[in-house]
């Protein structure tokens, strides 16, 4: 398989990295390796962490208003972005929402059960 790493991941989800993003890239890695636990994704790790440091390259890049668009008007030129709901920055790209999903399918929630 060609994309076993999270670097290699990167490289194929988005080959388009800046030269300043590139340079930094292995050292995202690191520190997205100690922000992850490979004991909760598993297998997944790898995909993980290429999705959090794509996530933290788009944010960087980022000017200006961000969040999701709420109203757009064409005659004038308006427009607004909504507040995001959640503590957590994630929603913020694509990037982020993908690794809320994959989170989301390998943490297991632990569940009550009422007895009577």
């Amino acid at each position: 398989m060609g994309y076993s790493t999270a670097s290699d991941i990167i490289d194929l989800r988005n080959p388009n990295l800046s030269s300043s993003q590139q340079s930094r890239k292995s050292d995202m890695i690191g520190l997205a390796t100690e922000q992850l636990d490979a004991d909760v994704y598993g297998t997944k790790i790898e995909l993980a962490i290429a999705l959090l440091v794509l996530h933290w390259f788009e944010v960087e890049n980022r000017t200006g208003s961000g969040g999701p668009l709420s109203s757009e008007t064409e005659g004038g030129l308006s427009r607004s972005y909504a507040v995001m709901a959640s503590s957590s920055d994630w929603g913020s790209t694509s990037w982020g929402q993908e690794l809320q999903r994959l989170t989301n399918n390998v943490v297991f929630a632990p569940r009550n059960r009422m007895m009577s």
